[in-house]
């Protein structure tokens, strides 16, 4: 039984850490616009001139509103960029979410902007955690792991009568 017990451990270690690393390998894909995998910040204020003439997405704080301009931070530093073809006004000091085109002399030419705010974040992952919780929960409750053939296995209604 107890080897049971250790091989369940070994596979349910085996599937998270491939979870782990199939997301780690999608997050840190290089910029590909044809994917609609865009430039972020990180890469644009390393290497902006690489950039000029591409769709970019940059997120950053306002420091001025004539004309617009965004201030991005990243691990290399921040960069100011001026973003044109906005038409809305928006106060200094709110975060920016703007997908644009990389023109010269550090300005984006907005195709779209974003207001966002601090709590986003916080609440996106918060549902996100309960969702994770009420999934885990239902397939626990509907389907059982079979260490002896290394698959999973619906339980039957006489099992989850057991369990209630």
């Amino acid at each position: 039984m107890r080897h049971l017990f250790l091989r369940s451990i070994v596979l349910s270690g085996v599937l998270v850490l491939t979870l782990v690393g199939a997301s780690s390998v999608y997050a840190s894909q290089p910029p590909d616009p044809d994917a609609n995998v865009f430039p972020r910040d990180e890469d644009i204020v390393e290497d902006y001139e690489s950039y000029i003439g591409q769709r970019v997405l940059l997120s950053g704080t306002i420091t001025e509103t004539s004309p617009l301009v965004v201030q991005v931070g990243s691990a290399q530093g921040s960069a100011e960029f001026k973003v044109t073809s906005v038409d809305r006004r928006i106060q200094i000091g709110t975060q920016l979410d703007v997908f644009g085109i990389a023109k010269r002399e550090q300005t984006i030419e907005a195709v779209g902007v974003r207001p966002t705010s601090g709590g986003e974040r916080g609440y996106v992952y918060g549902i996100s955690l309960l969702a994770v919780l009420w999934v885990s929960l239902r397939f626990l409750h509907h389907w059982k792991l079979d260490v002896e053939s290394w698959s999973i296995k619906r339980t039957t209604e006489k099992e989850e009568a057991n369990d209630a």
